[in-house]
């Protein structure tokens, strides 16, 4: 079964360019393999300018779902575009220590608040 939807992936984007109406793009997935995309001529030119870099693209795609479950994405026409940043998982971490925690630390339940918050969320999509 395949469905339309609107969705995201990231990867490395190692090529940009061809032929026709759209121009193809092509990012490697985490697992090393190819995620098949394409986009409009000003967005694939934009997109050229991040050739070998980490990016999270957006867009409406084709979704196979498979036997053993879950989804592949099998194309995806990219509407939008996000650089990714490369850092260490010290980095990261180190990055999400500095944010101020004074909200959630003021809290009588944060995880409550989290909680109500994603259900809220589920609700109205």
């Amino acid at each position: 079964m395949v469905i339309i939807k609107q969705g995201s992936v990231q990867g490395r984007l190692y090529s940009v360019g061809g032929e026709g109406v759209t121009v193809p793009v092509l990012l490697e997935g985490c697992g090393g393999e190819s995620l098949f995309c394409e986009a409009d001529a000003a967005l694939a030119e934009q997109l050229g300018n991040l050739l070998f870099k980490s990016i999270r693209v957006h867009g409406a795609g084709a979704w196979e779902s498979r036997p053993q479950g879950g989804w592949r994405l099998r194309r995806m026409f990219i509407q939008s575009y996000e650089s990714l940043e490369q850092i260490s998982l010290r980095s990261a971490v180190a990055q999400l220590k500095e944010l101020d925690g004074a909200v959630w630390s003021g809290m009588d339940d944060p995880h409550g608040v989290i909680q109500r918050l994603r259900n809220e969320e589920y609700r109205t999509t």
